[in-house]
């Protein structure tokens, strides 16, 4: 049998000395007799345009979010301390509003107000603040980097109640009020395999000063390296945080770094205004402060996604690598092309997007 003579093809890749290009004449030749799949593997290359791949080699985009939440239902008001008060004296606080008008029964009328949580303790769900940044990793640099800012929506129940008289009868009623909370920026950046952002906001209900009203915080910085990507965290500690980081071929990765399920289901009692405010203001002394690294992809040391084209990959760096190349050299010693992303499910019994 003939030798095959395979097309030249571009790689693009970078490093620390810059971009190189390498063809596929530098490889190692074919084997005079090679396997089945081999063949039919050199065959299709041979089909293809030279250079196509090469454009996206070794690229993945990354979505990573951060956000807040508050797991329980009920949650105190520390505009009126937690405590039922008197009609008139909730006219008297800043930035409080009534969803209910007692009338002439106003001087008899008290004023229960709560909160509303989030009422999940695990990450999905609704969320106080929410920020998420999209970019591309190509091995050595980030790129096309975008920062998005959400914030959630804050309820207040009112519950109001008098008590019966000569000629009336006593009586209570309950609403419901709804305002969008408010979302500060921050600056959110990259450079290099480096980037930070942070998820920043407060209850619309309260002015600062009210030790809830006060901004909930959390910065995430993100650092990739050999492959990896690491990320640290500094947040209070109320509420829940956490983050999420979708890369492309690779599975969720989810994490909660702060969690205040443990302080119990319902913390609308005036005990807890003071413990709020302390843990919801400790950020600057780094009370909640640590990091993870996520291998990327995850469980492996592979230099992109296997579901992804790009840069030759090594049979080390996992074992589903291993398998394909043992099936198609090709993949190990010049290229991971469309046809070795194709292989994987065949060798690895899993699906690629």
């Amino acid at each position: 049998m003939g030798r095959h003579l395979l097309p030249i093809v571009l790689i693009l890749f970078t490093s620390a000395c810059g971009s190189a290009v390498q063809s596929e004449e530098s490889a190692p030749a074919a084997t005079e007799n090679p396997a089945p799949d081999q063949a039919a593997a050199m065959s299709r290359r041979m089909a293809e345009p030279s250079g196509t791949a090469a454009l996206t080699a070794g690229t993945t985009h990354y979505q990573v979010a951060f956000k807040s939440w508050i797991p329980q239902f009920w949650l105190v008001d520390p505009a009126t301390g937690g405590l039922p008060l008197a009609y008139a004296a909730t006219l008297l606080i800043p930035n409080f509003s009534n969803c209910h008008d007692p009338g002439w029964l106003a001087p008899i009328t008290t004023v229960y107000s709560r909160f509303v949580g989030d009422n999940h303790v695990g990450y999905d769900g609704t969320y106080r603040t929410l920020t998420t940044v999209d970019f591309d990793w190509n091995g050595s640099s980030i790129s096309n980097y975008k920062t998005t800012l959400y914030v959630g929506t804050s309820h207040r129940v009112l519950d109001y109640w008098w008590p019966g008289g000569w000629w009336w009868s006593g009586g209570s009623t309950e609403c419901w009020e709804a305002r969008t909370g408010n979302v500060y920026g921050f600056p959110s950046s990259a450079s290099g395999a480096n980037f930070t952002f942070a998820t920043w906001g407060s209850d619309s209900f309260l002015p600062p000063g009210y030790g809830l009203g006060d901004p909930l915080f959390g910065q995430l910085w993100g650092a990739f390296s050999g492959g990896n990507l690491t990320l640290t965290w500094n947040t209070g500690q109320f509420p829940s945080f956490g983050f999420q980081v979708q890369a492309t071929g690779q599975p969720t990765y989810t994490k909660t770094v702060n969690d205040v399920w443990g302080l119990g289901s319902d913390i609308s009692s005036p005990l807890y205004v003071p413990i709020i405010g302390a843990k919801l203001n400790c950020w600057p002394l780094h009370c909640n402060y640590a990091s993870v690294t996520i291998p990327a992809p995850v469980g492996s040391s592979c230099a992109h996604p296997l579901c992804s084209t790009g840069v030759p990959l090594t049979s080390s760096c996992s074992s589903c690598a291993a398998a394909v190349c043992s099936h198609d050299p090709y993949c190990c010693s010049v290229y991971w092309d469309s046809i070795c992303v194709s292989e994987v499910p065949t060798y690895c019994g899993m699906s690629c997007p």
